[in-house]
């Protein structure tokens, strides 16, 4: 299937954006009881810290407290499929990203996420590209002539990482191979340790070993610069137009009562301004949204066409979309 045959497909992906009243009723009484909020990964990562700052955040406007539910597994796709298999009555939602997306073309998942009902984005993943101190590359305009020489190898553990990466090899005709990792963890240590040439990874697993010295940091792959590395400039600043899209946001399931949809993402967004939620939002290495459904949705159709391509070029597809 071509591009732009997938990007008509998501344009005319209407469930995901369909919200189909439930009756009245139901809407002027809810909430009335807790709201559980699965998050697809274990505690203390970044998406659940960002989901339990804008959940607390929440629970004043909405006058109930939301319940925390770590459920990892299948790439944080078993949340997911939990939640689409849930009533939509508002009680539950989900944290989700771009890599979501793109279950049902690389899993086993029976899930069609386009169905889910959006909530709001809380803040932007900020991807950078970095090195191993041995490396010979020291800047991105280096590491792209080592491309020209050989395939580079680069480590990313979230696909939504890649895309910066494949964009830099369409421009410049430089050649880059992606080494899927499990985590963020792995990923940055195939990179300080030489196995690979190069990683593209979010903050929060790279700084540390950037302040270590065992990793060089090239560019931000995002659409603004590190706050922690403001003189290392972005992939745009520096000439190329590649950027990595991901996010954490909240999803409920779909059909939701398009009254409740738009109370929970009338508190999502009030939450995400408040002053403490979008510094924390930051402290974790994203750059704070806090934008409702519309943009979930905007930023899903922007990224992945390009991934979709990244994956069969892997061979890592199990279904065409």
């Amino acid at each position: 299937m071509e591009r732009r045959e997938f990007v008509a497909g998501l344009a005319t992906a209407g469930a995901f954006m369909a919200v189909v009243s439930r009756g009245g009723a139901q809407a002027q009484s809810w909430p009335a009881k807790d709201i559980e909020l699965l998050v697809g990964q274990g505690a203390g990562g970044t998406t659940d810290l960002v989901a339990r700052a804008v959940a607390t955040a929440m629970e004043p406007d909405l006058r109930r407290t939301i319940i925390i539910k770590n459920t990892p597994g299948a790439a944080s796709n078993a949340a997911i499929a939990q939640l689409v298999a849930s009533p939509p009555d508002g009680y539950r939602m989900v944290t989700i990203g771009v890599s979501n997306f793109l279950a049902p073309y690389t899993t086993d998942a029976t899930f069609d996420p386009w169905a889910l009902t959006p909530i709001g984005v809380a803040g932007e993943i900020v991807y950078g590209i970095g090195v191993g101190r041995n490396s010979p590359a020291k800047s991105i305009a280096e590491l792209v002539a080592l491309g020209k020489t050989k395939t580079v190898s680069y480590t990313s553990s979230a696909v939504a990482g890649t895309r910066a990466m494949a964009q830099l090899g369409k421009l410049t005709g430089a050649k880059f191979r992606w080494i899927p990792t499990t985590g963020g963890p792995e990923a940055v240590l195939q990179a300080a340790g030489g196995h690979v040439d190069a990683v593209i990874q979010a903050p929060a697993d790279m700084v540390p070993m950037i302040e270590s010295g065992e990793l060089r940091l090239l560019a931000s792959a995002g659409r603004v610069r590190w706050p922690a590395y403001p003189e290392v400039k972005t992939l745009i600043e520096q000439g190329y137009d590649a950027v990595s899209l991901s996010f954490v946001g909240f999803a409920a399931p779909p059909k939701l009562d398009v009254a409740i949809q738009k109370r929970l993402e009338a508190a999502f967004v009030a939450a995400c301004a408040k002053p403490e939620v979008s510094a924390a939002i930051a402290k974790f290495g994203l750059v704070p949204s806090g934008t409702p459904g519309s943009d979930l949705t905007r930023l899903v159709k922007e990224s992945a066409p390009d991934l979709i391509a990244i994956l069969s070029e892997a061979g890592m597809l199990k279904k065409k979309p």
